[in-house]
């Protein structure tokens, strides 16, 4: 997932405080926010013109808080970021957050997501493997929507002039990527140039969904 950074947004803090924002992240009920990244998410938002909704910004300073406590834990003993061939997202079992990263199979309900991976001399070394509901694993369809965001199955999208909210799904035979109206049952396949705008996923947003 390409991720947008800010190098500035935690510079002021300490790292025993970035962990502690992330405990209370990891921590925190689904539907709610962690009051701790209150200022962080606004700040982050004013800086992108408000065009990126809370539920989407909490997402993001979420990983670039974890990214940040990363390289201060880590930048002096050689460690490398991996990034995921394939990459993958679900929402956490606990917190019912979404998390981005490599998906592993662990048992038949149990998918776990790694969330940051990174490598020293060549190993990979312990990250967090967060447990996420299964029905939730999602799949990156390798290309950005209209405004530069990954789009993933199970994205709720406008598709190029339709007027009813779509769902990218991945069809197996034959293999393609589709968008799919539940309402209409109407399926239109997804090119590399369609004009696509993600409006928010079922998992989250099935309200977007007209019945």
């Amino acid at each position: 997932m390409t991720k947008l950074k800010d190098k500035e947004l935690f510079k002021d803090n300490t790292t025993e405080e970035l962990e502690q924002f992330y405990d209370e992240y990891r921590n925190t009920e689904e539907g709610k926010f962690p009051r701790c990244l209150d200022p962080y998410i606004l700040s982050f938002r004013k800086k992108y013109n408000y065009q990126i909704d809370n539920k989407e910004a909490l997402h993001i300073v979420a990983n670039i808080l974890l990214d940040e406590i990363c390289d201060r834990k880590y930048s002096d003993n050689n460690y490398e970021y991996l990034v995921p061939s394939v990459m993958n997202r679900g929402l956490d079992k606990e917190s019912g957050n979404m998390v981005f990263g490599a998906a592993f199979y662990i048992g038949e309900d149990d998918i776990r997501i790694l969330a940051e991976p990174f490598m020293s001399e060549g190993q990979i070394v312990s990250a967090p493997l967060i447990k996420i509901r299964k029905n939730t694993l999602s799949y990156g369809i390798s290309r950005n929507d209209d405004n530069g965001k990954p789009v993933f199955t199970g994205d709720i999208v406008m598709y190029d002039y339709m007027e009813n909210p779509y769902v990218i799904q991945m069809e197996y035979e034959p293999y393609r990527i589709i968008a799919f109206d539940p309402v209409t049952e109407d399926e239109q396949v997804v090119f590399v140039d369609t004009p696509l705008k993600i409006i928010g996923n079922i998992f989250q947003n099935p309200n977007l969904i007209k019945k």
